[in-house]
């Protein structure tokens, strides 16, 4: 019995040790923005070093909504490389929407961090193209 109670705590141990070190942010991280550009958004980040990653995952919530959904999966290209996504999915064409996104990391040993902030792009529709885009559909 007092074998399974230590193996217990053991195993207990390593789980919390895993939520810990994911728990923080990543600081090989240099930068992370994202910008609107021609009616999509842009995603950017450059890394300091890549020591260990596997892959990295763009993520976005929308509206200030806490859930987050994997956009796209980025391989790993070495030390000091700047990436960037194209978020040509966007719905806020006709509608003010928000849009927050972070960077996912997932090291090799499946252990995951988090950029330190999620960065937001608020796409805002004007007057003037939506009622040119309504009056677009009209003549279609």
């Amino acid at each position: 019995m007092k074998k399974l109670h230590r193996k217990y705590i053991l195993s207990v141990a390593a789980i919390l040790l895993m939520a810990w070190s994911s728990a923080f942010a990543w600081n090989g991280l240099g930068t992370f923005d994202a910008y609107i550009q021609n009616g999509k958004i842009v995603v950017e980040w450059q890394t300091k070093h890549e020591e260990n990653v596997d892959h990295f995952v763009i993520q976005r919530s929308m509206n200030s909504n806490d859930s987050y959904y994997d956009l796209a999966k980025i391989e790993p290209h070495g030390n000091g490389w700047a990436y960037i996504y194209i978020d040509e999915k966007i719905l806020g064409k006709s509608a003010n929407m928000v849009y927050n996104y972070r960077l996912k990391i997932v090291f090799r040993d499946k252990s995951i961090a988090y950029s330190d902030q999620s960065v937001q792009v608020v796409m805002v529709v004007s007057s003037l193209q939506h009622t040119w885009g309504s009056i677009k559909a009209m003549f279609q």
